[in-house]
């Protein structure tokens, strides 16, 4: 965002903790970079009524809109937001770390377009990801998509019981010593517990919404990145500018754009 977008941002995010610590790193990280918060909005938890922040950015135009809302909140934003912003002529981007695939499908139309980072998508390309994603439409439908959430409770329970068949014991002690470091290739590829936090092992990706309530992946890390739930390691170095590898525009977003 800080590299390839703006350093003006614009956020709107649910009244409780996750909105408060995701604000707090984002403030830091803008700080650093010399940006500004322009707003920060909270609602109450499945507040419907979004249509005066909707009014607010379209008075303002901020370059970039950083929605940490959820559930209905968020549904309900999306829409009002893609209506408002489209009646006004406007297009600025929307960037969330929670939207998943059935809540694409829950939005509608008005949910393509939107930046999200997160560490599973639907689309990734890999043989275990493509065997469970057949499995699970097997299961609950072909217009059935799995979430983030969804796949990461498959994912713990698989951890788990590796970790018990290694300890021989159901122990938590034991379970626990068992469960470090032992890596499983998982739908959204290899995962593994960190024996000083407990924390996954994960690899972070970007990604974009299509019409088709799915996400074109524009970028992941080179491997996975150990977890820091602390955030005793915050990197706030930010790059002047940098290109990317569609020599300037995101791929798959052709209205953003690399500020210089």
């Amino acid at each position: 965002m800080l590299d390839n977008l703006s350093r003006e941002i614009f956020c709107v995010g649910s009244n409780y903790v996750w909105t408060w610590e995701t604000n707090r790193v984002t403030r830091e990280l803008v700080s650093a970079a010399e940006g500004h918060i322009l707003a920060e909005r909270l609602l109450e938890l499945g507040e419907s009524a979004v249509g005066h922040i909707v009014d607010e950015i379209v008075r303002r135009k901020p370059p970039i809109v950083f929605n940490t809302l959820v559930g209905s909140s968020s549904y309900d934003f999306i829409r009002a937001f893609h209506a408002g912003t489209k009646a006004a002529g406007l297009e600025i981007p929307m960037l969330s770390c929670s939207l998943c695939e059935p809540e694409l499908s829950i939005v509608g139309p008005a949910s393509a377009g939107c930046i999200t980072s997160s560490a599973y998508f639907e689309s990734i390309r890999l043989p275990e990801n493509r065997a469970f994603v057949a499995r699970w439409k097997a299961r609950y439908g072909d217009d059935s998509s799995p979430s983030v959430d969804g796949q990461s409770a498959y994912v713990a329970v698989y951890l788990l019981a590796r970790a018990l068949q290694r300890a021989g014991t159901s122990s938590i002690a034991e379970v626990r010593r068992a469960a470090a470091g032992h890596r499983y290739n998982s739908p959204q590829g290899p995962v593994w517990i960190d024996g000083g936090n407990n924390h996954c092992v994960l690899t972070p990706r970007l990604a974009v919404s299509n019409p088709r309530g799915q996400f074109d992946i524009f970028w992941e890390a080179d491997a996975p990145v150990k977890p820091d739930p602390y955030l005793t390691q915050l990197d706030v170095a930010v790059s002047p500018s940098r290109e990317t590898s569609a020599g300037g525009a995101l791929p798959n977003a052709p209205h953003l754009r690399v500020v210089k």
